[in-house]
């Protein structure tokens, strides 16, 4: 529902606040890494431009930064079938499922497909069932499959270095591509639809705050939480 609700109350896009600004020139130092093979300190001291602000590359975000050039570099062995900062989409399922992967790419073996997503926040993001990492795997694979024919599972990695997590900074989740397929085409396209519904319900959650929904302020479902507590 809260998708209803931004688009009904025409809540501008602010772009975002100092840490996601903060996490975007950290993406941007991380990509540079990849496409050229250079380390992440030697960006310590540029100036990323994100919405019209300017981020400075400093060397405790180049130390977070660089776990994940080192971790692509040690399993992406091969120059064919890598995608860094690739646009994703499936229209087919609907209009405005949409997004930009990190980095994706075939392991030597050809049947597997990795999908690595970088955060650069404190908040731990775990890979298991994330339907942002299953989004762009599905999306990615419905795209290559036809060209990438052995694939048959689909990795997931998150890439987290400055959130403390008992398993450490890299951590993967496998599923059957088939699963994959079946859970885009029985959940992921259904949820995707229910949000055009102009009575979709809204569900207050811990999701409000983790994903910065703009609504939150003027979320009614919300607000009779706080006043029912």
């Amino acid at each position: 529902g809260s998708v209803n609700l931004i688009a009904r109350l025409a809540i501008p896009d602010d772009g975002g606040n100092e840490f996601s600004r903060e996490g975007s020139a950290a993406h941007e130092v991380a990509a540079a890494c990849l496409n050229s093979g250079d380390d992440a300190w030697t960006h310590v001291g540029d100036v990323v431009k994100i919405d019209g602000h300017s981020i400075p590359v400093t060397p405790e975000m180049t130390d977070a930064v660089q776990v994940y050039p080192d971790y692509a570099r040690s399993i992406a062995t091969i120059k064919a079938g890598i995608f860094i900062e690739h646009p994703v989409g499936m229209p087919e399922l609907h209009r405005d499922l949409h997004g930009t992967l990190d980095l994706g790419f075939i392991h030597a073996d050809g049947i597997t497909l990795e999908i690595v997503d970088y955060k650069h926040g404190f908040g731990v993001v775990e890979p298991e069932n994330n339907p942002q990492l299953m989004t762009y795997g599905a999306s990615l694979l419905s795209r290559i499959k036809h060209i990438y024919t052995k694939i048959e599972r689909v990795k997931f990695t998150i890439v987290q270095p400055r959130a403390a997590h008992p398993k450490g900074p890299v951590r993967s989740w496998t599923v059957y591509a088939r699963d994959l397929e079946k859970w885009a085409a029985e959940v992921l396209g259904p949820a995707a639809h229910a949000t055009d519904k102009p009575d979709a319900p809204l569900t207050p959650g811990a999701h409000c705050h983790d994903y910065y929904c703009p609504a939150r302020n003027q979320c009614p479902a919300l607000r009779a939480n706080f006043l029912a507590d």
